[in-house]
């Protein structure tokens, strides 16, 4: 008797099979806060999980296209952000969602930070909520996420000046809201 194994599958031959390490590298090191950051932007844990996925999708068809990436956090960040617009875009009341959205991110992060309390954090929150959309995205970015202002800028598609003035102006309002609650 003659046992004919089959082949193994072979990688599409215009293709290259992407290298996996990098892939499961920076999904350790950045998943936990693209994640944040997507629940920030689309709201729906299901929407932020798909943001994600498309991230890191995106980065392995870089790669086997054999395109380097070559800030992996910018672009991540940059991919959730696009394709969070995207998604944005497609709905109607989309200021509605990234307003509670950032809501529930901020109430989250303030909940795990220093002893703060219940007033002082829906001060915050209602602070946040007053401001445009694109001071809260370079805010949430910049101070939430940490990333420097250069990241923030190329997440947002912006320049570095324009990243900057964004926070400047969002930490400005912030300060002027937040004046009643320290008297």
């Amino acid at each position: 008797m003659v046992v004919v194994s089959a082949p193994p599958p072979k990688a599409h031959p215009t293709i290259p099979a992407a290298p996996r390490e990098p892939v499961e590298e920076a999904y350790d090191r950045h998943a936990a806060a693209l994640y944040r950051y997507a629940r920030l932007l689309a709201g729906k844990g299901a929407d932020a999980e798909d943001l994600v996925q498309a991230a890191f999708v995106a980065m392995v068809k870089e790669s086997r296209l054999g395109r380097p990436i070559k800030d992996v956090r910018a672009f991540l960040y940059t991919v959730v952000h696009n394709e969070a617009m995207n998604v944005l875009r497609k709905r109607e009341l989309w200021r509605e969602k990234v307003s509670d959205s950032v809501q529930r991110f901020v109430e989250a992060r303030l909940e795990t930070g220093p002893g703060l309390d219940g007033e002082t954090v829906d001060a915050i929150n209602k602070a946040l909520a007053r401001l445009p959309l694109e001071q809260r995205e370079a805010l949430g970015l910049r101070y939430f996420e940490a990333l420097g202002m250069e990241e923030v800028a190329e997440v947002m598609g912006v320049p570095k000046a324009t990243a900057t003035s964004r926070c400047r102006l969002g930490l400005a309002k912030l300060r002027e809201y937040m004046k009643p609650h320290k008297d």
